[in-house]
C-alpha cells in the first residue's frame, strides 16, 4: 500500500518537472529574459498557495541536474520527493519533515538505526542516524569495545595498516546545519540519508561494508524552524532573486539556538544543551572523520578545508595533509560541475572551539565546508548568474559523498592515524607529568560547572586530599616553585586521552605563530582589516574567574570533591532573619526569586558574623519583623529553587565588632523589573547572550522590547546590548534614568549615552585626547588608594609629604598624544578580536560583590576605551601588565591600559552602569557575569534613590 502511494506520488512529481539536461551537459544559470507563467488571478490566489523555494517553471531560477546520476536506488525506499510533494532541495524543509524521512527510512531499511540524544529548548528532538550494512550493524558493539586493540605500525605503511587493522570499518559523522539560518546542509542531509539507505549500485553498497556512517541530519532545529518561519511569512507568488531582500529572513534570523547562541563555537564550554548531547553522543563513536556542513554570503561560491593558518599547536600534526587529501578529492568533483571553489583563504585554525576542531582535537579529521546561502530560493550574484537552492543543496551533497569517498579509499591509513593521535595525547607527550589544578575557594558553583564540562568531553581528572605542585604558573602570571595543594584541589592531568582537549581548553597563553603575526600585522596596517577569523583567547579557568595553575603535581593523595552546601537551615521555623552568603554566585539567583515572591530582602555593605559564622560583605539578609507571617516557607521554597544555603539566625546581636544586623550597613533592596533591548540593530549574540543569563542563569522576569517604546516607567532596570547605541539617545530615556532607574549598557551600546548631550561622564579615548593624562593619573591613584602603609611618626611630627605626587601627570601624557586624532585613529585599528586582560577590581563596590579578590580576568574585544576618573568599579590595569591570553598589539595596549571596564554613575535619582564589553560573551564568561548579575538584581536598591512608599 505505501509503495504503491510513494509510486504514484512520484510519478506525479515527475511528470510535472522539465526534461533533465544530459549529465555534464552545460546549463545556462543567468538571469535570462524569460516567459513566466501568468500570475492568478485575485479570485484564484486565494485559493492557490504560495509556492515555496525555486520557482519549478523558470529553467533559469531553478536547478535540474540529477544528484546521482550514475547510482541505482531501490523504488521500494520512499524518496525526499514523496515525502516533501516536489523536488527534493528545492524548498527548505521542516525539521518535522526531515525527521519524519528519517524515521521512516529507519523503519524500511536494515541499514539505518535511528537514536534521539536529546532535546532542544523548544523541545524538538534532535536525532543521529547510524548507517551501515546489515551485517556492520550485527557487530557493531563489539567493534567499538575493540577498536583500539591490536598494534598499530608505528611508520605510515598503507599495506601494513591495513593488515593491522583488518575489516574494521572507519566511522564517519557528518553534521549539518548547525547555524539555521544556512539550510542547504540540512536538506542535503535529507538527500543523502536517502541515497545510503535506498542505493542498490555499488558505490552505496561499498560504502556501507566499509564504512560506518552517522549522519547528524540537524544540529539545530530551533534556529532552523524561526528562519524556516520566516522565509514562509515573506514568500509571495512573484520569485525575488535580490540576496539582501528581506524575504530572505529578518532580525534575529536563526545562525543561534533558541537564545542565539552560536554553537559552533559552543565546544569549550557547552553552553547549549544541544552540544552537551552531541558531546555524549560523538564520544559513543569516536569518528576518525567529521564533517560540518555550513553556508555563508550569498555572492561568494564555495569554500572547503584545508584551513588558513594559524593551526593550534594542539592539532595532531597529520591534519593539515588529510584535509589537502579530502580537497583534492573534492575539487574534483566539483570540477565535473565547473563550480567555482576556494581554500585556506580564511577560517584559521587557531580557534580551537568549532565543531571540526573539537573533533580533530579528539584525534578525528575535523572538515568544514561552506556554500554560499540562498536561503530558500534564487539569488542572483554579481556577475547576473542565478544560484538556485537547489543547485545550492546539491552543492553540498556533492561535497558530503566526495568525503566519504575519499575517507573510505584511505580506510586503513585514517583508522591508524587516528590511533597514533591517541595514543600520542594519552602518553602526554612533552611535560607529560604537568596537570591543570584548580585550589578549592569560595567559588563553588564555578567549580561544579567546570566538573560538568569535564565529564560531558570526557576529560579524567582526580579530587586529591592533599599533595604537591611544583613550577606552579597562575592565571596572573604569578609562578611559586612548591605550591603545597589543599584538600579539595581538583587535578586534571595532560597525559589522557584528551589530553590534546585539556591542553587546548586551558593552557593560559599559547603564542601564535612569528608568521602569523607578520601577515596579521601586515593586513592591519595596509588594508586596516585583521585575518583573524575569530578569538585569540578562551582559557577556561580565566573565564570562570577560578583560582588555578599549571604545574607538575606529586605526592598526591585521594579525595574528595568539595560538597555543594545546598540549602539547609530554618526547616520552616520562625527566625529572627536569615542570611545568604553574597559569595555564592546564586546569591543574586535567590534574591531575585525572592524579591519576586514579595520578600524584602537587604544587602549588607560590610562582613559581619551571626550564627558562629563569618558572612563576607554584599551578603543577604531577610529580616523577619519586616516580612509577613509566610516568610520561612517562602524564603526556603527561594532557596531551593535558587540552590543556596540558608541560614537561620536567633538574633540580630553581632558576637564581635562586626555590624549589627539592625543597622545602617543593611541596604533595602527593591524588586527588578527588567527590559532587555533587542529589534534590528543589536547584536544577534550580544543580545542572546544577556538573553540567556537572565533566563537561564539568573531565572528573572524579564520585558524583551523592540526598542524603546511605551511607558517605560514599567521597568527600573533596562538592559541594552551591543549595536542599541542609536536607541540611548532618546530623551524620553535621559528622564526615565533621571527618574530612578537603573540603565545597563553593554560594548558598543555605552556610545549611545556618551558625549556632551549623553547620561555619562564616561569618555571614549578618541574624545578625550588632550585629557588622557589626567585619566590615567587619576586611574593611577584610585588603583593606589589605601595600600600604602601609614607613616604616623611623619604624620605627627608635620614631616609627612601629600599623597598623589607620585601620580601626577607625566610629562609624556600631558596635553595631546603625539600625532593626535590622526595617531589615534591609527591605533584604533589594532583593537583585538578577543583577549583575556588583567583588570582592578573595587572590593568595596556593591556591584563587585562576589569578585572574591581585588584583580579578575576580564573578556575584551574591539576598539573602545573608556576612561573614567570616580566611578570605575573594575579598571583595566597600566599597559605593561594587562595582557593575560591573546593577541594584543602594543598600541591597543598603550589605548586600553588604565581604561575603565565597568562603571556605575549616579544620574539624579537613578544611575547608568557601562560594561566595556560582553560581561556574559558566548554565556561562559562565568567571572564577570557575576557583576552583571549584581547590576541587573542589587542596583534598583543599591545605586537608585526609591520612593518611600506611603
Amino acid at each position: 500500500m505505501r509503495t504503491s502511494f510513494v509510486t504514484s506520488i512520484l510519478a506525479l512529481v515527475l511528470s510535472s518537472a522539465p526534461a533533465l539536461p544530459a549529465f555534464g551537459q552545460e546549463i545556462d544559470r543567468t538571469d535570462t529574459a524569460e516567459t513566466a507563467p501568468p500570475l492568478p488571478s485575485p479570485r484564484e490566489r486565494a485559493a492557490t498557495p504560495i509556492p515555496q523555494g525555486d520557482p519549478s517553471w523558470s529553467p533559469a531560477l531553478s536547478w535540474d541536474e540529477p544528484f546521482f546520476p550514475n547510482s541505482q536506488h531501490d523504488p521500494a525506499i520512499p524518496t525526499p520527493e514523496a515525502i516533501l510533494g516536489q523536488a527534493a532541495g528545492s524548498r527548505v524543509a521542516s525539521h518535522d519533515e526531515v525527521l519524519a524521512a528519517y524515521r521512516l527510512w529507519a523503519s524500511a531499511s536494515g541499514r539505518m538505526k535511528l537514536f534521539p540524544y536529546g532535546r532542544t529548548h523548544e523541545g524538538r528532538q534532535l536525532v543521529y542516524a547510524v548507517i551501515t550494512s546489515p551485517e556492520n550493524h550485527a557487530r557493531l558493539d563489539e567493534w567499538l569495545a575493540s577498536r583500539f586493540e591490536g598494534d598499530v605500525p608505528a611508520e605510515r605503511d598503507e599495506q601494513a595498516e591495513a593488515d593491522a587493522l583488518g575489516d574494521k570499518p572507519i566511522v564517519c559523522w557528518m553534521g549539518y546545519g548547525i547555524h539555521g539560518d544556512e539550510p542547504s546542509a540540512t536538506d542535503a542531509a535529507l538527500i543523502l540519508g536517502w541515497h545510503l539507505v535506498a542505493g542498490t549500485s555499488e558505490d552505496v553498497t561499498g560504502l556501507l561494508d566499509d564504512m560506518v556512517i552517522v549522519i547528524d541530519p540537524c544540529l539545530n532545529p530551533d534556529g532552523r524552524e524561526r528562519i524556516g518561519t520566516q522565509l514562509r511569512q515573506m514568500s509571495g507568488y512573484v520569485t525575488n532573486t535580490d540576496y539582501a531582500a528581506m524575504q530572505r529572513g529578518r532580525w534575529p534570523y536563526g545562525r543561534g539556538n533558541h537564545y542565539l547562541i552560536d554553537m559552533n563555537r559552543d565546544w569549550v564550554t557547552g553552553v547549549a544543551p544541544e552540544t552537551r548531547g552531541r558531546w555524549r553522543a560523538i564520544r559513543q563513536f569516536e569518528p576518525q572523520v567529521l564533517v560540518d556542513g555550513h553556508e555563508m554570503g550569498p555572492l561568494d561560491t564555495f569554500l572547503f578545508y584545508p584551513q588558513s593558518p594559524a593551526y593550534h599547536p594542539q592539532l595532531p600534526g597529520t591534519l593539515n595533509g588529510w584535509q589537502k587529501r579530502f580537497a583534492n578529492d573534492q575539487a574534483t568533483a566539483f570540477d565535473r560541475y565547473q563550480w567555482a571553489y576556494y581554500t585556506r583563504e580564511w577560517a584559521d585554525g587557531w580557534f580551537p572551539g568549532y565543531s571540526d576542531a573539537w573533533a580533530s582535537l579528539n584525534g578525528a579529521i575535523g572538515l568544514l565546508y561552506e556554500q554560499a546561502r540562498t536561503l530558500g530560493q534564487p539569488v542572483k550574484r554579481a556577475s547576473g548568474e542565478v544560484v538556485s537552492y537547489r543547485e545550492s543543496v546539491h552543492g553540498q551533497l556533492v561535497a558530503s559523498v566526495a568525503n566519504l569517498a575519499t575517507a573510505r579509499r584511505h580506510r586503513a591509513s585514517i583508522l591508524a592515524d587516528f590511533r597514533r593521535a591517541r595514543d600520542e595525547a594519552e602518553s602526554g607527550g612533552e611535560n607529560a607529568d604537568e596537570a591543570f589544578v584548580v585550589l578549592p575557594g569560595d567559588k563553588p558553583e564555578r567549580l561544579a560547572v567546570l566538573v560538568d564540562v569535564l565529564d560531558g568531553q570526557g576529560m579524567e581528572y582526580s579530587f586529591t586530599g592533599g599533595g604537591t605542585l611544583t613550577g606552579a604558573v597562575g592565571r596572573f602570571g604569578d609562578t611559586v616553585d612548591s605550591l603545597e595543594l589543599p584538600a579539595g584541589s581538583l587535578v586534571v592531568p595532560v597525559a589522557q586521552k584528551q589530553g590534546r582537549l585539556v591542553r587546548a581548553y586551558f593552557e593560559f597563553d599559547p603564542h601564535l605563530p612569528t608568521e602569523t603575526l607578520e601577515r596579521e600585522r601586515r593586513e592591519l596596517e595596509r588594508n586596516d582589516s585583521s585575518l583573524m577569523y575569530d578569538v585569540t583567547a578562551w582559557n577556561i579557568g580565566m573565564a570562570y574567574d577560578l583560582s588555578c595553575y599549571w604545574g607538575t603535581p606529586s605526592g598526591l593523595t585521594e579525595g574528595a570533591a568539595p560538597v555543594d552546601p545546598g540549602t539547609r537551615g530554618s526547616s520552616g521555623r520562625t527566625a529572627y532573619a536569615w542570611v545568604v552568603d553574597g559569595a555564592s554566585d546564586r546569591a543574586p539567583r535567590f534574591a531575585a526569586r525572592a524579591l519576586e515572591m514579595g520578600v524584602q530582602i537587604h544587602l549588607g555593605d560590610r562582613p559581619f558574623t551571626a550564627a558562629g559564622r563569618s558572612f563576607p560583605r554584599f551578603s543577604l539578609l531577610v529580616r523577619s519583623h519586616e516580612n509577613g507571617p509566610s516568610v520561612a516557607r517562602l524564603v526556603e521554597d527561594a532557596a531551593r529553587w535558587a540552590g543556596v544555603e540558608l541560614v537561620a539566625l536567633d538574633t540580630g546581636r553581632s558576637p564581635d565588632e562586626s555590624p549589627d544586623l539592625g543597622g545602617q550597613h543593611f541596604t533595602l533592596l527593591a524588586r527588578p523589573r527588567v527590559a532587555l533591548l533587542g529589534g534590528e540593530g543589536s547584536s544577534t549574540g550580544s543580545f542572546g547572550h544577556l538573553w540567556h543569563h537572565l533566563d537561564v542563569r539568573l531565572g528573572m522576569p524579564h520585558t524583551i522590547l523592540e526598542g524603546l517604546s511605551g511607558d517605560l516607567r514599567r521597568y527600573n532596570v533596562i538592559v541594552a546590548p551591543e549595536g542599541m547605541a542609536s536607541e540611548l539617545r532618546s530623551g524620553q530615556l535621559r528622564d526615565w534614568v533621571r527618574g530612578g532607574g537603573t540603565l545597563i549598557a553593554v560594548g558598543s551600546a555605552v556610545n549611545g549615552v556618551l558625549g556632551e548631550e549623553g547620561l555619562s561622564d564616561v569618555v571614549r579615548h578618541r574624545d578625550a585626547l588632550d585629557e588622557v593624562g589626567s585619566y590615567r593619573a587619576a586611574a593611577r591613584r584610585a588603583l593606589a588608594a589605601g595600600t600604602a602603609p601609614i607613616d604616623a611618626e611623619g604624620l605627627w611630627s608635620g614631616e609627612l609629604e601629600p599623597a598623589g605626587a607620585d601620580f601626577d601627570v607625566d610629562e609624556d601624557e600631558a596635553g595631546a598624544l603625539p600625532g593626535g586624532e590622526d595617531r589615534d585613529t591609527w591605533m584604533r585599528r589594532f583593537g583585538p578580536s578577543g583577549v583575556i586582560l588583567r583588570a582592578h577590581v573595587d572590593d568595596e563596590h556593591w556591584v563587585t560583590a562576589g569578585a572574591g579578590s581585588d584583580e579578575m580576568p576580564v573578556f575584551f574585544e574591539g576598539s573602545t576605551a573608556l576612561l573614567a576618573k570616580d566611578s570605575c568599579a573594575v579598571r583595566f590595569t597600566a599597559a605593561a601588565d594587562l595582557r593575560l591570553s591573546g593577541l594584543l598589539w602594543p598600541e591597543a595596549r598603550e589605548r586600553i591600559g588604565l581604561s575603565a571596564y565597568l562603571t556605575v554613575e549616579r544620574v539624579g535619582a537613578g544611575q547608568v552602569v557601562l560594561f566595556a564589553a560582553d560581561p556574559v560573551f558566548r554565556g561562559y564568561y562565568l567571572g564577570t557575569a557575576r557583576l552583571l548579575s549584581n547590576a541587573l538584581v542589587y542596583g534598583p536598591g543599591m545605586g537608585t534613590r526609591t520612593a518611600v512608599p506611603r
